[in-house]
C-alpha cells in the first residue's frame, strides 16, 4: 500500500535560504503535532535544466524520493525569466505513527546571467556527510564555467547525451577534466552483455586487429550511445571502429547495428525495430550458432537516473 505524502511550501528569501529551510521544517511539523517528524535523506541532488525540459525534470525530482530521499536543488535556465526567483517545497511521508520528510526541493528559475550566483546560494544548503550528485538535464552551455562550478560541489556529475544538441558530446570531452557518467552508458548495458557472452564462445586474440562497424541514427542519443560503445571497444580490445550514420527510423538512444570481425569470427548485433530487443548472431570458423535474443533497455530517464545514483561514486 502506497504511503500518504503531504506537501508543504514556503516562499523562500534567496538572501536567507537556510532560514527559509528552517521555516519549511516548522511548517511540516505543524501539519500534525501529534506525530513525530524526522528527516530521511540519502543524498544532495543538483539538477540543471532548461524551460523545454522543465516539466520532465520536475517530475523526475518529485518521484526520486521513492528510492532516494534527498535535498534537491532544481535550476531552471529560462531566458524569459530574468532575475532569479525561487520555490521551496517539502514532501512528508506518513510512516505509521511517525512522519518523515523525504524531499526538500528548492527550484531556482532565472536566465543565464544568474549563473554566477548559483554556487554561493547552493553550497550552504548541501547537507554534510551524504553524497552530492549533479545531473545536467539539458543541452550543454556554450561556456563550461557554470557546469564546472556546480560539478565542483558534487562527487559525481551525470549527463544524458540524448538531451544534447549537435556535437555537444565532443565539447563535453574537451571541457570536463573528469568524465561524467552518461545515462547512455546504462542504455548500452544489453549491448555490452551481449558482446561479453559472445566472446565466451571463442578464444580472442589481438592479432589480427579486431574490426568493428557500428551503424547508428542521427538522433543525439543514438550518436552519444554509439560514441560510448566505440570508446569501450577501443579501450577493451584496441579495436578499429568505424561509425556509419544512417537516415530513417530506429532507436533514438541506442546504436542500430554492430558487426565485429575478429579473424574468422563474426559477431552481429541488431536492434529489432518492432520490439525493444537485440538479436545476436555469432559465426565461428566451423559453425554458425543459433541467434540469441536479449531485451533492450526500456527504463525511463527517471529510472536510469535512479540507477546512476545507485552506482558507487568513483
Amino acid at each position: 500500500m502506497e504511503k500518504a505524502v503531504n506537501t508543504v511550501a514556503v516562499t523562500p528569501r534567496l538572501a536567507e535560504l537556510p532560514r527559509s529551510l528552517a521555516e519549511l521544517w516548522e511548517k511540516a511539523e505543524a501539519l500534525d503535532r501529534n506525530r513525530a517528524l524526522s528527516r530521511s535523506l540519502t543524498l544532495n541532488l543538483l539538477v540543471v535544466t532548461d524551460a523545454v525540459h522543465e516539466d520532465e525534470m520536475r517530475e523526475i525530482v518529485d518521484h526520486l524520493p521513492t528510492q532516494h530521499p534527498c535535498r534537491a536543488v532544481l535550476v531552471v535556465v529560462d531566458e524569459a525569466a530574468g532575475d532569479l526567483r525561487g520555490e521551496l517545497t517539502a514532501s512528508v511521508r506518513e510512516q505509521g505513527r511517525c512522519r518523515a520528510l523525504v524531499l526538500e526541493k528548492l527550484v531556482l528559475i532565472g536566465d543565464r546571467s544568474q549563473h554566477p550566483r548559483l554556487p554561493s546560494l547552493i553550497r550552504p544548503l548541501l547537507v554534510n556527510d551524504i553524497p552530492t550528485q549533479l545531473f545536467w538535464g539539458c543541452p550543454l552551455p556554450n561556456s563550461f564555467a557554470p557546469l564546472a562550478a556546480l560539478a565542483a560541489m558534487a562527487e559525481r556529475t551525470v549527463v544524458d547525451s540524448a538531451l544534447f544538441a549537435g556535437d555537444d558530446w565532443l565539447s563535453l570531452q574537451r571541457g570536463m577534466g573528469r568524465r561524467p557518467l552518461d545515462l547512455s552508458w546504462l542504455r548500452l548495458t544489453p549491448w555490452r552483455q551481449s558482446l561479453a557472452e559472445a566472446f565466451e564462445r571463442f578464444t580472442w586474440s589481438d592479432e589480427p586487429q579486431t574490426r568493428v562497424l557500428i551503424e547508428h541514427g542521427r538522433a543525439p542519443g543514438s550518436m552519444g550511445a554509439t560514441r560510448g560503445l566505440q570508446q569501450w571497444l577501443i579501450d577493451k580490445l584496441n579495436a578499429q571502429v568505424r561509425l556509419v550514420g544512417l537516415p530513417g527510423s530506429g532507436p533514438e538512444a541506442e546504436p542500430w547495428r554492430l558487426q565485429l570481425d575478429c579473424g574468422d569470427v563474426t559477431i552481429q548485433i541488431r536492434h529489432l525495430l518492432n520490439e525493444p530487443a537485440l538479436v545476436v548472431d555469432v559465426s565461428l570458423p566451423d559453425r554458425c550458432l543459433l541467434p540469441t535474443r536479449t531485451k533492450a533497455i526500456q527504463s525511463s530517464r527517471a529510472e536510469l537516473l535512479a540507477a546512476a545514483i545507485d552506482l558507487r561514486t568513483s
